[in-house]
């Protein structure tokens, strides 16, 4: 049904969608590119398409083996990720070893590297010189 719509609402209801991951903090222009690969002809029915498929079970097996995490680990989270709440980044926390910390980035929503860069590069800048000391 939707996969139907006409190109206009079409593409009004994508960038609606993308827009309600981020609120208002990316410039028209991005907006724009991220909704580009959905609009034409086999874009469109791949956007419904994907929709539908999002399912849980797909990520159960990498949940399962967060446990086996060797590595030193940071989790970055949007305050304000209205698609992925940053409850669940503490949720992540308790699963991996060390109780890595959370650094909520504030004021950022599910794109955080496409709406404020220079906050997720100083958190990865500073979470990388405390590795350096470690």
């Amino acid at each position: 049904m939707f996969a139907q719509l006409p190109p206009a609402l079409h593409a009004a209801l994508v960038k609606e969608y993308i827009a309600g991951a981020i609120g208002d903090r990316l410039p028209p222009s991005a907006l724009d590119a991220l909704a580009a690969p959905w609009l034409d002809a086999d874009g469109q029915p791949a956007f419904y398409r994907q929709i539908a498929a999002l399912d849980p079970a797909d990520t159960r097996p990498l949940v399962t083996r967060l446990h086996a995490v060797r590595c030193r680990t940071r989790i970055g989270w949007g305050s304000r990720d209205p698609w992925l709440p940053v409850a669940q980044a503490y949720e992540l926390q308790a699963a991996v070893p060390g109780r890595p910390s959370v650094v909520e980035l504030e004021g950022v929503g599910h794109l955080a590297p496409l709406e404020d860069p220079a906050s997720v590069s100083s958190a990865v800048l500073t979470w990388l010189a405390e590795q350096e000391q470690a």
